[in-house]
């Protein structure tokens, strides 16, 4: 039997490093200080670079939805996304 807590470590188990490689950098590229704001674009980017991850694939499986991982490990993270008629980039928000 699997419990909630299961479900979190086994999804993070499947989720290529590629991913947390581009957040990881990106937060560090991005730090001002207090907080650092990641371009989701950005991101993509550079797991499409890096190849061996599948872009459809990685938003088929939610591997971009890196939030509750963060939050473990210490952040306070924000994502926002653009809304009906709004047309921004969707983006992170991680405080220390």
């Amino acid at each position: 039997m699997i419990t909630p807590e299961d479900v979190e470590s086994k999804k993070r188990t499947t989720i290529p490093e590629e991913i947390f490689y581009a957040f990881d950098k990106l937060i560090v590229d991005n730090w001002r200080g207090n907080s650092s704001t990641v371009l989701l674009k950005d991101a993509i980017k550079i797991v499409r670079d890096r190849g061996g991850v599948d872009i459809t694939e990685a938003f088929d499986k939610g591997w971009f939805d890196v939030e509750p991982y963060y939050r473990r490990a210490g952040w306070k993270v924000e994502f926002d996304k653009p809304g009906y008629c709004e047309s921004y980039d969707a983006f992170y928000v991680f405080r220390g």
